[in-house]
């Protein structure tokens, strides 16, 4: 299986590079061989090209469909309302002063980037904005034309071009054979199934390998033989954590496709008359979700045994073993056939007093039976399900009408502010292209509205990742133009670009150090150097271009920094990490901690913990000025993996309570290690939140500053609510093994919780410490 996952990305990379060079073929064809008719309205290909780079990306019919909208949109927001503007310069004079061209554009610009459409219909409609008010040919058709047809003329072909480009893009995805996003989600789904079902393998096969440890004593004889059992459950622990890495990969696919499904999926009329052959998406995230959440339940069972293996003791007996391997077998023949499991009862055996060792392996069973079984809370009866449903509509309604509408005052100045650096940006890098070139002047808007993301805030990565894409196109489209003549035929321009269309499309977009604006950049400067117009030496039309690509990415940094300082990644991850603390501390301060919205908040803290590791990774890569602290990143990937752990927890943690609800002495225990998870996750957020200088010499005077931990000053520290919490629930005598398998997940949960919790603290006062250091100090690792 892992000798298949390279082939899997290398069979993708090639068919979405041969596809983006079909694409582009159909382009220089059309321009080349087409109808004179047709011919003479395709006057600028390479932005055909450059559309067809943008849209021709997935490689679906859904996602090439949503591109064909997108670009009717841009056309709509774009060349449309050009016709107006261009009719006044027209008869004003004005086309000729860089200033007017420069305002005319700026204005365009912001009322482009306002609205909230897409990022593709906004590079296309910014792009056809560039070409109609900045092109050279433009002006020098309406030189030789007095009358108002050319104001329509010229509109008209930078719609023709788009069309072709997006034309090109469909025909590209359409002609070999398409490739569904249905069928792609499918097959992630088979695969991540069969990862999960040797991830099940691997897991037991350790929980049997420390189990056998356990058993066989700390007696001499059997020393070396427990060692090497040890190094082998690490072993397959690793292959486990590295078998978890690639579901979710399979899992962020599963999710990205999740949008081109729209698009290829039938109405539900049709849908109504032609069968179910078709998945739902809320059953496809429940799966997921009773998947994935024991599997990191057994994984970090595991990890707790092996940590605990020198003290631990053996606590499944022969029964327990055998139903192990049979509820294995089973789990394993459901994941890989995907049908329904039989009716399997956990072995049972009888707990006099369960002793902390004992935990990790009872939450591993838990989670085997969840795996086998499924979560199955409690079913209400009828009534109290129907008065359920309607409390927690009544508080949808509620969070609803609390929640801030788009057009709200903080979302509605956030969307003026980046719509006001969109119009600075492109304005200053026309004006500043034209005032350095007239006749390349244009390349300075074109590079910044073709690859500008005016969903994102900060741009410096992208910045970078567009400079060297357009170093490497240009490069090599001078090496192309130095090798094939001039007198040669058209024909040999294209198989010299077929590769680097491939290379570039297919692995370069796809690549960490480029990503898919490195990949366009490089793409759509290797097209336009190569097919460009013999009127000047290739080495001075590529420095020329080079030039002014410097400058468009230049204003883009500058724009960012003067509008936008606080909008750094840096400072994103600051106010994300809060956000986190806040949502995490909002689930321990729920009263009713195993109702039906507590799911709900566990979601979106785990949401908000991977847009944190998103920001995160996004600041890792922020260049270090010198007027700011070097951003601690090693701190906050550890306080960031804390958060997703005890995500992680917390969601089993809620399917243990939701299996057995505890009596009313543990309920007591629960509240109050509640209680003291939420007083230190108040006292980490405190720790983030640091008061000023002068604040803090004031309170130092006054009250003296608190520097322990909340944990660590509480009466009751977490072990004794665990036990507490242990021995309150043995006292219920659940007459089933799930029952106290689930009440140990829940002390489990308890115990590790705690334990990150009192970690996260450490870590945030080391981040604390790291972000007041003076700017001259640098810590070395």
């Amino acid at each position: 299986m892992a000798q298949l996952q390279p082939r899997r990305r290398w069979r993708s990379s090639l068919a979405s590079g041969f596809r983006a060079a079909l694409a582009c073929t159909i382009v220089g064809v059309a321009s080349i061989y087409a109808p004179p008719a047709i011919r003479c309205h395709l006057t600028f290909p390479a932005f055909s090209s450059a559309v067809t780079v943008n849209t021709a990306d997935a490689a679906s019919p859904g996602s090439a469909v949503r591109a064909a909208l997108s670009a009717v949109q841009a056309t709509a927001m774009g060349a449309v309302p050009s016709v107006l503007p261009l009719w006044l310069a027209h008869r004003t004079g004005a086309g000729e002063s860089v200033v007017a061209t420069t305002v005319v554009v700026a204005l365009s610009t912001f009322a482009v980037a306002l609205p909230g459409s897409g990022a593709v219909a906004k590079r296309i409609a910014l792009g056809q904005i560039i070409i109609i008010y900045v092109a050279r040919f433009r002006q020098e058709s309406m030189r030789r034309s007095d009358g108002d047809g050319a104001v329509l003329l010229h509109p008209a072909n930078v719609v023709a071009c788009t069309a072709l480009g997006v034309v090109a893009a469909l025909l590209a995805v359409l002609l070999p054979c398409p490739r569904l996003a249905t069928q792609e989600v499918r097959a992630n789904k088979a695969a991540y199934l069969e990862v999960a079902a040797e991830r099940v393998r691997l897991l037991a096969h350790a929980f049997r390998l420390m189990q056998l440890d356990a058993a066989a004593g700390s007696s001499s004889s059997t020393y070396c033989c427990g060692r090497r059992r040890q190094w082998v459950a690490a072993c397959i622990i690793s292959q486990a954590d590295r078998a978890a890495s690639a579901a979710a990969l399979l899992r962020r696919r599963i999710t990205s496709a999740q949008g081109d499904l729209q698009w290829e999926r039938m109405p539900a009329l049709l849908k109504r008359w032609c069968g179910g052959g078709w998945d739902d998406d809320e059953e496809d995230q429940q799966v997921h979700d009773l998947i994935e959440m024991p599997l990191r339940g057994m994984e970090m069972a595991c990890i707790q045994m092996h940590k605990r293996a020198p003290n631990s003791s053996s606590i499944c007996p022969t029964p327990t073993l055998t139903w192990l391997q049979q509820a294995t077998d089973q789990v394993r023949l459901t994941l890989l056939t995907r049908r329904s499991c039989s009716g399997m009862e956990m072995a049972k055996h009888g707990y006099g007093v369960v002793v902390p060792e004992q935990l990790p392996p009872l939450a591993f069973l838990f989670c085997m039976d969840l795996l086998l079984h499924g979560s199955s809370p409690p079913k209400l009866p009828p009534a109290d399900a129907a008065s359920q449903c309607d409390g927690n509509t009544k508080d949808d309604e509620e969070q609803r009408k609390h929640r801030p509408w788009p057009w709200h005052k903080e979302a509605r100045t956030t969307r003026l502010v980046v719509a006001a650096k969109c119009a600075f940006s492109l304005g200053l890098a026309v004006l500043l292209g034209l005032l350095f070139s007239s006749d390349h002047g244009f390349w300075a808007g074109l590079i910044v509205a073709t690859t500008m993301a005016t969903e994102r805030e900060w741009t410096w990565a992208l910045a970078i990742a567009r400079a060297h894409g357009t170093a490497l196109g240009s490069v090599y489209g001078a090496l192309a133009c130095l090798l094939i003549d001039k007198r040669r035929l058209m024909e040999l321009r294209f198989l010299a670009l077929l590769p680097w269309l491939i290379l570039t499309a297919g692995f370069l977009k796809r690549s960490r150090a480029y990503g898919p604006a490195g990949g366009v950049a490089a793409a759509v400067s290797g097209i336009i150097i190569v097919g460009r117009r013999y009127d000047e030496p290739p080495m001075a039309f590529t420095v020329s271009r080079l030039v002014e690509t410097f400058i468009g990415l230049a204003c883009t940094v500058v724009a960012d920094l003067v509008f936008q300082p606080a909008a750094r990644p840096s400072a994103k991850a600051t106010k994300q990490l809060a956000r986190c603390l806040a949502t995490l501390a909002c689930c321990f301060n729920d009263d009713d901690s195993w109702g039906g919205q507590t799911s709900t908040k566990v979601k979106a803290v785990q949401e908000q913990v991977a847009l944190l590791k998103r920001y995160v990774a996004e600041a890792a890569g922020e260049p270090h000025f010198l007027w700011s602290v070097p951003f601690p990143a090693s701190c906050y990937d550890k306080v960031a993996g804390r958060l997703d752990r005890m995500a992680q927890l917390l969601c089993l943690y809620t399917k243990a309570l939701a299996v057995t609800p505890p009596a009313d002495e543990a309920a007591d225990a629960i509240h109050r290690f509640h209680g003291l998870v939420s007083a230190s996750l108040d006292h980490t957020s405190a720790l983030l939140h640091r008061p000023s200088d002068d604040e803090k010499q004031r309170k130092d005077l006054e009250a003296g500053i608190r520097l322990s931990s909340c944990c660590c000053d509480d009466d009751e520290a977490p072990e004794t609510l665990v036990q507490s919490f242990l021995g309150h629930a043995l006292l219920q005598q659940p007459q089933q093994q799930q029952g106290a398998s689930a009440m140990a997940s829940i002390g489990f949960c308890m115990g590790e919780m705690a334990k990150e919790a009192m970690q996260m603290e450490a870590d945030m006062l080391d981040l604390t410490l790291r972000s007041s250091l003076p700017r001259h100090i640098t810590i070395i690792h």
